[in-house]
């Protein structure tokens, strides 16, 4: 019997699951094919989306509720796997039909009054969630900042400290030698000029490249400006035709 119901449970969750993508799918089909629907295929796509909800939330309801049962009074029911059974089988059968009403007429009323109250709860538990998972987090964060500290600290400890070596007379000598400064009037007249290398040739060539490549397509379309409005100009007066004074001229004289 226990086979049978583990069974009942799989086919149950497998026609829920393939039912809600059925409708899903269905207006999801529907969307992308136009905006065009007739009002009683957006009422029977309606009625669909709200049949699958109330599938899904008589199901979690029958789940909460059995375990509930197993784990409190199912020792003392006789006969409880094959009642579990039947309840399957209804909810296997009937969840085209009977799902609705029982979320209309038995949960809804019964969940109602209690809706600001279960809210404002919710709403307590996921702030003391988000809390919980805070004080959770702290040692994670403190250690991984104690770990890169002394990843730090080991390298700095690694660095090789040289001891400064006794002065020579040589160094003596050199510091007792006072530093020859270049003359002020001209400071970098004997020092060679940086050549540029490869690279930094290569990019200034690719730019006088680019500047030359656009100062011809403005070029061009100077060109192409320029002609089109000799074009326009000419259109128009072949549209407007020969000036008055000219008009005069050619009439016969009587």
């Amino acid at each position: 019997m226990q086979l049978g119901y583990t069974i009942l449970n799989i086919v149950l969750l497998w026609v829920n699951t393939y039912s809600t993508f059925k409708t899903l799918n269905r207006k999801s089909n529907g969307t992308q094919k136009g905006g065009a629907r007739s009002s009683r295929l957006q009422q029977r796509s309606r009625r669909e989306m709200k049949t699958c909800l109330s599938v899904w939330v008589v199901w979690v309801c029958w789940r909460t509720s059995e375990r509930v049962v197993d784990n409190t009074i199912g020792i003392v029911i006789p006969f409880l796997h094959e009642i579990k059974c039947l309840i399957l089988l209804f909810l296997i059968i009937a969840r085209s039909w009977a799902t609705e009403p029982l979320v209309l007429k038995v949960l809804r009323p019964a969940i109602r009054p209690y809706v600001g109250i279960i809210d404002s709860l919710l709403h307590w538990l996921e702030l003391a969630g988000d809390f919980l998972f805070l004080l959770l987090g702290m040692p994670y964060h403190l250690f991984m900042s104690w770990w890169y500290g002394s990843e730090e600290d080991v390298d700095v400890e690694a660095i090789p400290v040289q001891k400064p070596s006794p002065p020579t007379v040589e160094s003596d000598t050199l510091l007792a030698t006072p530093p020859q400064t270049a003359p002020e009037e001209f400071p970098l007249r004997n020092q060679p000029e940086p050549t540029p290398t490869s690279v930094t040739q290569a990019v200034i060539e690719a730019h006088r490249q680019e500047q030359e490549e656009q100062a011809i397509n403005e070029a061009k379309i100077r060109e192409i400006q320029e002609r089109s409005a000799r074009d326009r100009a000419a259109h128009l007066r072949r549209v407007a035709g020969p000036p008055p004074s000219v008009a005069n001229n050619n009439l016969p004289s009587s």
